[in-house]
């Protein structure tokens, strides 16, 4: 029988309160896959540690001491999630066959990994199992900023493609996350959206969010404004999204105006002066064109650019 080599990544910023349980809980999900014998597994755990200012490294340095599973990426600066879990996701790809993503701060369940290892392992044509937040934790103004950073993702930046209330926890097949990867270097947008749009054999699971087990969270209100109007800045289809809409208020326009005409028509031009009516309309017209020009002028672009240049993943120590 393969061995089947499973990879849990994921990254932190002083997490030195949680580092050690999240890295328990994850061995027992290991544990309970290899007890129900579907396959014969060997797992690991990549950590990136954001340059912690905390005993974060150290407890890490104390688990790969003990148990010599852990693979830990020492960061050389505060890279954020994303660009930190991304390389410890292509580095896991190289030599495992399923990867989990997930954050360390334990307000995603480690234990929700057992049930997508175990749905990857029945069924060898999905892509992913990717889990999404039915009810996040936090207070009302916060679980407003992330509804409002969703709705602006899915409308501006995925279209559609990114599941409300994914950002990113979830497992994967080693050749799904070397192309999301791959796509997330070469195109500057989120990596739930890159994620989300390779993935596309997948099932979906719903949870709801744990309340945090130490530390503070990264993101406040501040900061997902801040994500979002990023997110929103380096969409692809930002440009020609903007153009359309212009182009549908000139047509809005040209109506209103071929409808004041006519009314102007009906009352013997005693609403509006002779000539005003008709240079209105020709404005509207030139402004349409213009309009009309610059959106396939933009697809164009946009289909000969596919992005806006390849960024660097983390800079980073590797302790194995």
């Amino acid at each position: 029988m393969k061995i089947m080599r499973i990879a849990f990544c994921t990254s932190g910023y002083n997490e030195e309160g949680s580092v050690t349980r999240f890295i328990d809980e994850c061995r027992r999900v290991a544990v309970m896959i290899k007890c129900d014998a579907i396959s014969e597994v060997q797992t690991s755990m990549f950590y990136a540690d954001n340059k912690s200012t905390d005993k974060t490294l150290a407890r890490l340095l104390e688990q790969r001491e003990k148990h010599g599973d852990v693979i830990i990426l020492a960061n050389a600066m505060n890279y954020g999630p994303d660009r930190s879990i991304a390389s410890c996701i292509k580095l896991a790809a190289e030599e495992n066959d399923l990867i989990i993503a997930m954050c360390s701060d334990l307000q995603d369940p480690p234990s929700l990994s057992y049930e997508m290892i175990r749905e990857m392992l029945c069924d060898n044509d999905l892509d992913a199992v990717m889990a999404c937040k039915v009810k996040s934790d936090g207070g009302k103004r916060l679980r407003f900023m992330r509804r409002l950073y969703y709705t602006l993702l899915d409308r501006v930046v995925g279209a559609g493609v990114v599941p409300q209330g994914f950002h990113g926890y979830g497992c994967y097949r080693a050749d799904i996350a070397r192309s999301y990867i791959d796509y997330y270097e070469q195109k500057r947008v989120p990596l739930r959206q890159c994620i989300a749009e390779v993935a596309v054999i997948r099932r979906h699971i719903y949870y709801t969010q744990e309340k945090r087990y130490s530390g503070a969270s990264s993101y406040n209100m501040r900061r997902y404004i801040m994500e979002a109007l990023r997110s929103i800045g380096m969409s692809r289809k930002l440009p020609s999204k903007v153009s359309i809409a212009g182009l549908v208020l000139c047509l809005m326009g040209f109506f209103v105006i071929g409808a004041g005409m006519a009314v102007n028509l009906l009352l013997n031009g005693s609403l509006i002066g002779t000539g005003i009516p008709t240079i209105a309309m020709l404005l509207q017209m030139n402004f349409m064109i213009v309009l009309t020009v610059l959106v396939l002028q933009v697809n164009q672009l946009e289909r000969a650019a596919g992005g806006r240049g390849a960024r660097s993943l983390s800079r980073y120590k590797l302790i194995r």
